[in-house]
């Protein structure tokens, strides 16, 4: 089963790719936090029963991105949008390779504001639910087989 920390970790990896000085924080963005930096976070999760084996996942993932600051508490706009448009090229493929699975790109969406920017991405996967004996029995079946 695909663990949600190894996408966590997979995106934190692919970001460190490109900037690899940049400090990645996951679930946590502390008050005193250093720029450039990016912070990721899950905002959502959706499963839903497809059948009595197969259960479908939905889960939403936020990316912030911090850019250096100014003496005037500025940053600098075309850095901003520039890493804005890297971190999305992330997901342009449709797919993130995270260990042998493949969880589908369903959603992308990006806005900036002033000092940071937002990457919001929907990722979708199937899993095979382990039932084993936790399904009850159909009952009993009862045949009248007569020759003719």
């Amino acid at each position: 089963m695909l663990a949600i920390t190894d996408i966590l970790q997979t995106i934190e990896e692919n970001l460190k790719k490109i900037w690899p000085e940049d400090v990645v924080y996951q679930n946590a963005q502390p008050t005193d936090f250093v720029r450039p930096s990016f912070f990721i976070q899950v905002t959502k999760t959706r499963v839903k029963m497809l059948n009595s084996s197969e259960i479908a996942i939905t889960l939403d993932v936020v990316i912030k991105g911090f850019v250096a600051i100014d003496e005037q508490q500025q940053t600098h706009y075309a850095q901003l949008v520039a890493r804005m448009a890297q971190v999305l090229s992330l997901f342009y493929d449709g797919y993130i390779h995270v260990g042998d699975r493949n969880p589908h790109v369903v959603k992308l969406k990006s806005w900036y504001q002033p000092d940071f920017f937002t990457v919001k991405v929907r990722l979708n996967w199937g899993e095979e639910q382990m039932v084993g004996d936790a399904l009850p029995l159909m009952g009993e079946l009862k045949l009248n087989m007569q020759e003719g």
